[in-house]
């Protein structure tokens, strides 16, 4: 409320934190940052967007901050009367910004007469930093790493690596490190290279605080991608999703890993359980139209597929490829699918999306997916593209030698792509190929090929 728009990070940070505190409450649901924050500013009545997020109870507040004082209200409302339960205004220095935090956070417990033990607050303390610089890079960065563009995410890495020197025991930088570096991994940047990055900051995090939150789903999901050990790293996430089960982020990073190794039924749970967390996570309803292709549910997920882009804020969203067009290619519905990618094409500007042309190859299309095709190629030379992309290209094509050969390069790059092999439609042609077969072998995927 400051009128600074640059100072608007901090109060971003400052309920950032205070929600992730207050999911750590047992018997406690909390919608998270991405459905919460999509609120912010708007002009919506109570009753409305706890119907959107699911809950009763609201908590909103202000933050104004000029130099090192900041005034920080707060008060929660009940959704279902629009009754003011309880509202407190905090004069503070900057620098006791968590002691706000924390007396927010008890006052909200307290109104809903639960309980925040101590060991529960002491967990929620876990992996911060007594350093106001180091803090506010912190707060900065997270609010820049929101946007999920490649450029904000490195940006974002800057400004933690920042953070770190000024407070080289910030486990909670070094966990937003590993989890950006995992953003990036795939479709930003050499899965083995951002795997390793994300690896060995999680690993840092957990060094300097054993209960930083997600640090240990993200070292088990690099641990699959970097060495396959898939039965460890999978008991491991399951692990992680049962310690935080309001992180809807460890429960995306479960469904997918489930879904790719072709478990979809739990993998569906999974996605489900990230979307009650965040109903309005484009990321979260993602993963379950993956979940939904990869179990061949085509029907479904077109059914579904326009609620759930209704939730995005964006409607263009499509990440790497649009689940939607995959859908009807598969069914043999070419026309349909290519009007949709079509138009994820136009949004992804000069991005070749390999789905595209697949799904050109497999209308008949060839000329036009071979161009497509050397597009990607030439779009590699000053950018990442996942190369099992090319192996589903050449595949839809029906050169296998050349699949084969770009197989050879997903295996070195270490992408987690590389899981959905034995799952993903568009390798059904190459699944009885004895060279297939070899690689599943020698990886370890604890899923064999596709029956005929």
């Amino acid at each position: 409320m400051s009128g600074d728009k640059d100072n608007e990070y901090f109060s971003d940070g400052i309920s950032e934190e205070i929600l992730n505190v207050l999911a750590k409450t047992a018997d406690l649901h909390v919608a998270a940052r991405t459905s919460s924050f999509s609120f912010k500013g708007g002009k919506q009545e109570a009753p409305e967007i706890a119907r959107d997020l699911k809950v009763r109870m609201l908590l909103e507040g202000s933050v104004r901050k000029q130099g090192d004082r900041v005034r920080i209200t707060a008060q929660l409302i009940d959704a279902e009367t629009g009754y003011h339960v309880w509202s407190q205004t905090y004069d503070r220095d900057t620098r006791d910004a968590f002691a706000v935090q924390d007396s927010i956070t008890q006052a909200t417990v307290r109104q809903l007469a639960l309980s925040l033990g101590a060991g529960t607050l002491a967990a929620t303390r876990t992996g911060r930093t007594t350093n106001p610089e180091a803090h506010d890079l912190y707060l900065r960065a997270q609010t820049i790493a929101s946007q999920g563009t490649e450029m904000a995410l490195r940006r974002a890495i800057a400004l933690y690596r920042q953070a770190l020197a000024k407070d080289p025991d910030y486990a909670q930088a070094d966990a937003a490190i590993a989890f950006q570096y995992m953003s990036l991994a795939d479709s930003y940047m050499p899965s083995n290279i951002a795997y390793d990055s994300s690896r060995t900051a999680a690993r840092r995090a957990l060094a300097r605080d054993s209960l930083v939150s997600d640090a240990r789903a993200l070292v088990a999901f690099a641990n699959m991608a970097l060495d396959w050990s898939f039965e460890t790293s999978d008991r491991e996430l399951r692990q992680a999703a049962v310690r935080e089960p309001n992180s809807a982020q460890t429960q995306i990073l479960y469904a997918v890993y489930l879904c790719t190794i072709g478990r979809t039924a739990e993998g569906l749970a999974a996605a489900q359980a990230a979307m009650t967390l965040d109903p309005l996570n484009p990321v979260a309803s993602w993963s379950r139209e993956e979940c939904l292709y990869k179990a061949r549910r085509y029907d479904q997920l077109i059914a579904e597929h326009a609620q759930t882009v209704s939730s995005w804020p964006d409607p263009r969203f499509f990440y790497w490829d649009s689940f939607l067009g995959a859908a009807y290619r598969e069914k043999g519905q070419f026309t349909e699918a290519l009007a949709e990618y079509e138009r994820a094409q136009q949004a992804a500007g000069d991005i070749p999306l390999y789905g595209y042309a697949v799904t050109l190859a497999r209308a008949g299309q060839k000329a036009k997916a071979t161009a497509m095709a050397e597009r990607l190629q030439a779009y590699r030379r000053d950018h990442y593209v996942n190369p099992i992309t090319l192996v589903a290209v050449y595949a839809a094509l029906g050169d296998r030698d050349q699949a084969f050969a770009w197989l050879d390069r997903t295996v070195e790059d270490r992408t987690g792509w590389l899981w959905g092999i034995a799952t993903w439609p568009e390798f059904d042609s190459l699944q009885h190929d004895p060279r297939l077969v070899q690689l599943i072998r020698r990886i370890g995927l604890p899923t064999g090929p596709r029956k005929p």
